[in-house]
């Protein structure tokens, strides 16, 4: 047999993750191995088999290797094993909507979705140990929790992790159309606003405000 490809190529050290392994000459009954140990898996072709990753012993790169029936091997592919959810710090730790912030912690995955207080913050991965994100708006004023949240369901709430400070922010414009005539009655939501608000369209300030 032939192996070109595993995916995804990371997934937790519990387990649990399906993969695909590609290559090339796989026979019916072919076993999967896993860092030495034996994942679950079905033959779907020559090409192709689907399994599911056993529990892993440590964090880190381990080898995937495919044995057919008739003793013949093969291997060389890497899977990577990220140890459990945790954030450790949210840096900077305070700021207003928009803030970049850095988080740093252990078993990020690809893909991972985060949360400041239950809003949905725009993220990127960068590795299994850091996230960069966008601080989201939110009705919420003061110190809230970062989560994080994989792919395959792992979550990891940072208590308190970040606090909103100061300034305003709008959440919804409604209605969010209107004509050029002017004098439609909008609704805006958000938060940090006070007697002194002042609200422009384009420029131009609008009257009759009411908080």
């Amino acid at each position: 047999p032939t192996l070109s490809n595993v995916f995804p190529s990371l997934g937790p050290i519990s387990g649990g993750t399906p993969i695909v392994v590609s290559g090339g000459n796989f026979i019916s009954n072919a076993t999967l191995l896993i860092d030495g140990n034996v994942a679950a898996s079905v033959v779907i072709s020559s090409t192709q088999i689907d399994a599911v990753t056993p529990p892993g012993t440590d964090a880190g790169l381990v080898d995937v290797a495919v044995r057919n029936v008739d003793g013949q091997d093969a291997n060389g592919l890497l899977f990577t094993y990220v140890a459990p959810l945790s954030i450790t710090s949210v840096s900077p730790n305070a700021g207003s909507v928009g803030q970049v912030v850095t988080l740093s912690g252990v078993g990020f995955i690809s893909n991972a979705t985060v949360f400041f207080n239950n809003v949905v913050a725009q993220s990127v991965v960068n590795s299994n140990t850091q996230i960069t994100a966008t601080v989201p708006a939110t009705p919420f004023v003061g110190t809230v929790n970062v989560t994080v949240t994989n792919f395959d369901g792992d979550t990891f709430a940072l208590v308190n992790g970040f606090t909103y400070q100061g300034g305003s922010s709008i959440v919804s414009v409604t209605p969010s159309i209107g004509t050029t005539a002017g004098n439609t009655v909008v609704i805006i939501s958000g938060f940090g606003y006070s007697s002194n608000t002042t609200v422009l369209f384009n420029g131009v300030p609008a009257t009759n405000i009411l908080l």
